[in-house]
């Protein structure tokens, strides 16, 4: 039996990972991530911030030059979405 993952599965996975953090960080809490070499937008972006704002989980490209896995509190002063 081969263990192929399709793109739904893809889609599904990220999506639970994605609620998953939005448990562990706290709104404009953050983490700094390397894009991987295998991902297509790897030669445009080596590094994302991946936060928790207005109760959803965001990523963003991060043009710091900050060291892997370091934990970044945004901004206080970023614009609130309006509904």
């Amino acid at each position: 039996m081969e263990n192929k993952i399709d793109l739904q599965d893809a889609l599904d996975a990220s999506i639970i990972f994605a609620k998953a953090l939005g448990f562990i960080l706290q709104d404009k809490q953050g983490i700094i991530v390397d894009v991987p070499q295998e991902s297509k937008v790897h030669e445009m972006i080596q590094k994302v911030v991946v936060f928790k704002f207005n109760d959803r989980v965001h990523i963003y490209k991060c043009d710091d030059d900050l060291v892997e896995g370091t934990a970044v509190l945004l901004d206080t002063d970023v614009p609130e979405q309006q509904n």
